[in-house]
């Protein structure tokens, strides 16, 4: 029988003092002592417990995704949906793209496993298979992003310092983060850390990326930073966007671009895509061969992290089941 809930609090951490939404924080019982270090996420606790209530942005998330899935994966049983506990989601980070993301998704009814958890009609619940990566070190569960290509430490510094100076960041700030993370990831293009190959597997057919590689993020929600797409990604697909060009001075310019018009305008990613300047695609697989001259050849979830060998991205076989009350939905609800 699961044990109590689990409350994940690393929002001070990860983004500043940011306060749990009004109407909320009564909702946590009171005995609950959060979990506010990394090291003390367990899959083994996370398992057992009713529901994970968690406050706190993208990188935890996906390490609390990580490590659930993993205990669940090393066990002997069939695993069933129904035994997995539900994410209570409350925000607190500063990108929050996996919430945000989920938020585009469709709604589900609700489980009845689920009353009880938080008070009736006081919230949504998504269902979502998060993706999974698999190199020569095994398995590892995602939130949301793997992306290879342009890798730049200055542009996680620039977006990081921005965060710490302004602990509360609000929607033109976090955009302004954004913009300036940009423009630094432009100018050191030149360095970037470029996979070896690139290819995706859709309709049983493997193709493969053609010249030079700026980006290839592989996302499993319709966002990614400032960029929003209308166009929804099935549950059992992953998106590869691919930024290519035969030649450097070209290839500059396109970046550029989707900046400039990704970034400003809400259809702008969709346009790109449109004019040919961004390629996507939907695929049951993405595979990659890493550049494995350096350490930080990917970016996991956000973070600057290593794959080794042969890599490749799809859906986990785990079905999630995501619980977002009312007052995080009107926080983080995409704009009309």
């Amino acid at each position: 029988m699961a044990g109590k809930e689990v409350f994940i609090n690393t929002a001070r951490v990860d983004a500043g003092k940011r306060d749990i939404p009004p109407g909320i924080i009564h909702r946590i019982p009171s005995d609950l002592a959060p979990i506010t270090n990394f090291k003390d996420i367990r899959g083994e606790r996370l398992a057992d417990s009713e529901a994970i209530f968690i406050h706190a942005g993208d990188g935890s998330t996906s390490y609390t995704i990580n490590e659930l899935l993993h205990f669940i994966n090393s066990q002997e049983t069939d695993i069933s949906p129904e035994t997995i506990p539900p994410f209570v989601l409350l925000g607190g980070g500063s990108a929050n793209t996996l919430l945000k993301g989920l938020l585009q998704t469709p709604k589900i009814e609700l489980p009845r496993r689920y009353n009880g958890i938080l008070p009736p009609n006081s919230f949504e619940v998504r269902a979502y298979r998060p993706p999974q990566l698999t190199d020569e070190e095994g398995i590892q569960y995602l939130a949301y992003l793997a992306t290879f290509g342009h890798l730049s430490n200055k542009t996680t510094e620039v977006k990081e310092k921005l965060a710490t100076r302004w602990p509360k960041l609000t929607a033109d700030q976090i955009r302004l983060a954004y913009v300036a993370a940009g423009i630094s990831s432009l100018i050191s293009l030149h360095n970037r850390v470029e996979p070896r190959e690139v290819s995706f597997t859709q309709g049983g057919k493997q193709e493969y990326l053609e010249g030079n590689i700026a980006a290839s993020p592989v996302i499993s929600v319709p966002i990614l930073g400032t960029f929003s797409f209308n166009k929804p990604i099935k549950p059992d697909t992953v998106r590869l966007l691919a930024l290519t060009s035969e030649n450097e001075l070209e290839l500059h310019g396109k970046y550029g671009l989707v900046l400039l018009i990704g970034g400003l305008f809400p259809s702008g990613p969709d346009m790109l895509t449109k004019w040919g300047i961004l390629e996507s695609h939907d695929a049951s697989a993405v595979n990659v061969v890493p550049n494995d001259e350096v350490y930080f050849n990917s970016v996991i979830d956000g973070n600057l992290s290593h794959v080794s060998g042969k890599t490749q991205i799809s859906r986990s076989p785990y079905i999630l089941h995501f619980i977002i009350p009312n007052e995080v939905s009107q926080q983080y609800a995409p704009k009309k």
